[in-house]
């Protein structure tokens, strides 16, 4: 399945079981539970597979925001990584993250 064919059926999934209306804050605090979840499952070693499951509840609920939000996925993700590509980032801290200098 290519990929623009699985967001949309992702989309039309979200749209046709929990209906047209806006829910995007409720999408997103569903969205921090299951980063919790994928943040436990990489730290504590968790199976790939297992990974993996988290990480696609995770990204299945964001396209399910950008639906409910009316924001295309792919315009958002390359507009954003084309800025992100431009910024120069610090080395990364205790935690491992690498975060973006500030102009």
């Amino acid at each position: 399945m290519m990929w623009d064919l699985l967001i949309r059926s992702i989309q039309d999934w979200d749209a046709r079981v929990f209906g047209p209306e806006d829910r995007a804050k409720g999408l997103v605090n569903h969205l921090k539970e299951e980063a919790i979840e994928l943040n436990e499952a990489v730290h504590w070693g968790y199976h790939k597979k297992e990974i993996s499951n988290e990480l696609a509840d995770v990204m299945i609920l964001a396209f399910c925001i950008c639906r409910s939000l009316n924001i295309d996925p792919y315009i958002a993700i390359a507009n954003k990584f084309e800025a992100i590509q431009k910024r120069k980032y610090h080395p990364p801290d205790l935690l491992g993250v690498s975060r973006h200098i500030k102009e």
